[in-house]
């Protein structure tokens, strides 16, 4: 959407005067209610509405990058400690438990600096800046990522993109989504229930619309949603919740919303309207 976009203008709004060759604007063409009727969108407005979803992004960029400081922090220095005391220490046992500690912080760093190249990747995308995707082969390539953990859990997976096949986004960012969606779907399930996880796309008026149901215990969402409602402990921001803050912003960069709903005792589900 441009940033002062509007509908295209109703034959109504204007009336041509038939000798002069001019048109005079009608009086009520721009006060709100007369707009409304038409269904207009008033650039002030569109102005207004563009101005809050930019200040609601910034806020969670600003908590996005102090977390991050937090982590490499928190992450290297445990690693110059671990180091240190892997030096000194002639206890094989020990040595192999340092050693093991190692190969998580790097693990952790491995991830943050991924996180860290999706964010940059993405805040160089614009709206118009999309190509067509299909939605099965970036799915296939995201369980492929994910097939040791499906494997394990017996998780079933379904899809279905017969209604909506293709759609205009970005090949990479929809497969970050899918392997997020879905990892933390498994892992959020209780015990005592076979995760189970159901893609499709529908269309939704003139959206495009991808919607990810599972039989979770929502943990994830509703941390997701209690930080995106109070951003300002970043310091206590859980991983999981970290990701979903940033697909959250890069779906929204390409023009897109993000929307999650809960139910503990029945699952979860992520839509993604473009």
């Amino acid at each position: 959407m441009n940033f002062l976009s509007t509908k295209r203008r109703s034959k109504g709004a204007l009336n041509g005067h038939p000798n002069s060759g001019t048109f005079k604007v009608n009086p009520n063409y721009f006060t709100p209610k007369y707009q409304a009727e038409l269904g207009i969108i008033s650039p002030l407005e569109d102005v207004a509405n563009q101005l809050i979803r930019l200040n609601k992004q910034n806020t969670q960029l600003v908590a996005f990058a102090e977390h991050m400081c937090h982590q490499i922090r928190s992450v290297t220095g445990n690693l110059a400690l671990t180091i240190e005391l892997l030096q000194q220490t002639k206890d094989e046992q020990e040595r192999k438990e340092l050693l093991d500690q190692i190969q998580e912080v790097s693990a952790t760093m491995n991830q943050t600096v991924d996180q860290l190249n999706q964010m940059s990747y993405c805040s160089k995308l614009a709206p118009d800046q999309k190509e067509k995707v299909v939605i099965s082969s970036a799915l296939n390539k995201s369980l492929g990522q994910l097939n040791a953990l499906i494997h394990e859990s017996e998780a079933e997976i379904f899809s279905d993109f017969s209604e909506v096949p293709e759609v205009l986004f970005n090949t990479k960012l929809l497969e970050s989504f899918f392997k997020s969606v879905i990892e933390h779907a498994i892992l959020s399930t209780p015990e005592m229930r076979k995760p189970a996880i159901d893609i499709f796309s529908y269309q939704e008026q003139e959206d495009n619309v991808l919607l990810i149901k599972d039989n979770s215990d929502g943990s994830v969402m509703k941390k997701f949603r209690d930080t995106e409602n109070n951003p300002h402990d970043s310091n206590d921001i859980d991983t999981a919740v970290l990701t979903f803050n940033a697909l959250k912003i890069q779906i929204e960069q390409l023009g897109g919303t993000l929307t999650m709903t809960t139910n503990s005792s029945v699952g979860s589900s992520v839509k993604i309207t473009i």
